[in-house]
């Protein structure tokens, strides 16, 4: 997430957004070298599917995606839950 991103994120009225249901985290992926290789990776062994280990190796690195993919959408969750509190004591 770079600072730009933040910096719009910050000045949003998220109660507003709750109210609205504007939020999906899901849609914001991570845009690390480790994540970008790691779906490289998958894209690359889903072709090797039809065998045992591809598949075992398809696996490993789908479970290291998504926990890549869950630690961005718990960081997300937490700063708008920090926002919440913010801005309720405004």
């Amino acid at each position: 997430m770079d600072m730009y991103y933040l910096q719009d994120y910050l000045e949003d009225d998220v109660i507003k957004k709750i109210y609205n249901n504007d939020f999906d985290f899901a849609e914001q992926t991570p845009n690390t070298k480790e994540y970008k290789n790691i779906v490289k990776k998958i894209h690359e062994q889903e072709k090797n599917l039809l065998y045992i280990e591809g598949f075992k190796h398809y696996l490993e690195n789908r479970n290291i995606k998504e926990s890549i993919e869950a630690e961005e959408q718990f960081t997300l969750g937490f700063k708008t839950a920090i926002k919440l509190i913010i801005e309720s004591l405004h």
